[in-house]
């Protein structure tokens, strides 16, 4: 099977430049409105079971919001649609000590809710900021299906700070056929192009041991990459445990507590220490330092240094391409040890050929 190497490169950085500008600019033009004003301009504000007393309605419809308050959080009720789109204008002061944890922070979170449960093992985070400053902008969020209620939650988790909310808007929103054939017809066309290096291995390496774990990697990495989370059924128990029934006073609470709370009886909850993160990060590691081992010893006629080049590519353009699944994320962080696995087994490759040459070589299987 022959392919135009740079046909095909130009391919994927064509379908990567068009990804990123549909839902980077485009996606948010082409909504059809549920439900606006889902926060009713803090109506519910002046109750007291919504605000601390450190924590006031000021006039123009600013909140001042103080570190470690209690939360204010407005339930909503089921709509049609999918999408939420916030809008919203902060100002943060005087903030200390956000670094001590990852989710530390001011934060702007809608979390689903299924079966009364209150679910955080899908993407909830609107607005996350940890530093002082004036920010404004619009951010979206998308789920998989259309659960039974939303938490909408404002929260500043540090030290010390303030933060003022000068204005705040939650929509519901839904979107139109021609743009779900659209977006389906990007995940087909991502599919295409992940599957044609497939068939090229299978085609003319896949004879050798290094050919059929070159493969296999590269297609548990593009499962891994284009299949939502609901579809990994191993994943239900992890699942369980960071969910939380609303009322039940056999389970955890949630009420207008900090997360850092939550958290702390969440961990006390858990029989395993090590963290589902930590997991998808090890992942990211380990199969991407293996497939270009793999591949070095798969592609002999071509160089190493340009197998690296090829993992790089890869591995951008894998975290591109979950741009098209509504709960996967793109994160940078994952290109960045995605970027240091690939790394790791070019030089591990470079040291070991170097021993080919040595009386050393005949304990070495490369």
């Amino acid at each position: 099977m022959y392919i135009n190497k740079y046909r095909y490169v130009y391919s994927l950085v064509g379908l990567s430049v068009i990804t990123i500008i549909y839902y980077g600019c485009l996606y948010n033009y082409s909504l059809l409105p549920v439900k606006l004003n889902l926060l009713n301009e803090f109506s519910e504000l002046k109750t007291k079971e919504s605000l601390l007393d450190d924590s006031r309605l000021e006039e123009g419809g600013l909140i001042t919001l103080e570190a470690n308050s209690k939360h204010y959080r407005k339930k909503i009720k089921r709509g049609k649609g999918k999408v939420f789109l916030l809008e919203y204008d902060v100002q943060l002061k005087n903030l200390v000590g956000t670094d001590q944890q990852s989710w530390y922070g001011f934060r702007l979170v809608l979390y689903p809710e299924q079966g009364g449960r209150l679910i955080w093992s899908v993407p909830h985070l609107l607005f996350h900021q940890k530093k002082d400053g004036t920010f404004q902008g619009t951010s979206r969020l998308v789920f998989d299906e259309n659960y039974s209620s939303y938490t909408f939650s404002i929260e500043l988790l540090a030290q010390t700070g303030q933060a003022v909310i000068r204005q705040i808007n939650l929509g519901q929103y839904r979107q139109p056929t021609v743009q779900v054939v659209f977006e389906y017809a990007l995940i087909i066309l991502w599919c295409v192009i992940f599957v044609v290096p497939m068939l090229y291995l299978k085609k003319e390496y896949l004879g050798g041991i290094w050919g059929k774990i070159s493969l296999l990697i590269f297609i548990t990495i593009t499962i891994g990459v284009m299949v939502p989370n609901q579809c990994f059924k191993w994943g239900k128990t992890i699942i369980n445990e960071y969910s939380f029934v609303l009322g039940d006073s056999r389970e955890i609470k949630v009420d207008h507590q900090s997360d850092l709370l939550l958290k702390q009886q969440i961990q006390k909850k858990k029989t395993f220490n090590i963290s589902i993160p930590m997991i998808k990060k090890m992942g990211h590691f380990g199969l991407f330092a293996m497939l270009t081992l793999a591949l070095c010893q798969t592609l002999p006629p071509i160089k190493p240094i340009r197998v690296f080049y090829i993992m790089l590519l890869f591995a951008m353009t894998s975290e591109i391409a979950q741009l098209n699944i509504n709960s996967r994320v793109t994160s940078i962080h994952d290109f960045g040890i995605d970027f240091i696995g690939i790394l790791f087994a070019f030089l591990f490759y470079l040291v070991i050929r170097r021993f080919r040459l040595s009386k050393w070589s005949r304990y070495f299987y490369f």
